[in-house]
């Protein structure tokens, strides 16, 4: 049985995360979407999903979470062997340089500022996840 590929957000608001389910059934329907709220919890996610042959497509981070940091989570990620081929993309309302430094630094592939509002992220969206989700889609 195929498995369907799927995009993992770490992302604690959830009003964000009401509008990137949207997006994703409207935009992005040939990949499953996991919303996590914390690192602990996204961390524990991935490893059971590495044993199960499971891993996401690609991995949005928030930085600022209630529970955890985003770039710690990042630099655990992109530091365990089983997971840094995941491609990791910080999503953020932080604009701060240092941020966006660290995340760099620690490995992210790409950091994007978290749209202002339904339209830029339902535009944007799918153009990232074309870019980043290399998995083919069969019909099997």
């Amino acid at each position: 049985m195929k498995i369907r590929p799927y995009i993992l957000s770490v992302e604690d608001n959830p009003a964000d995360v009401i509008l990137m389910k949207r997006v994703f059934d409207l935009k992005i329907s040939d990949y499953d979407s996991v919303f996590l709220p914390d690192t602990d919890i996204a961390l524990n996610f991935l490893k059971e999903q590495y044993k199960a042959d499971n891993l996401p497509s690609v991995v949005l981070l928030d930085i600022k979470l209630i529970k955890g940091n985003g770039l710690d989570l990042l630099k655990r990620i992109k530091n365990d062997s089983k997971f840094k081929t995941i491609p990791v993309l910080m999503l953020s309302s932080s604009d701060r340089e240092d941020d966006k430094i660290k995340a760099y630094e620690y490995g992210c592939n790409q950091y994007i500022e978290k749209p202002r509002n339904y339209n830029e992220l339902k535009n944007n969206f799918p153009r990232i996840v074309e870019f980043w989700c290399k998995k083919e889609l069969t019909d099997d």
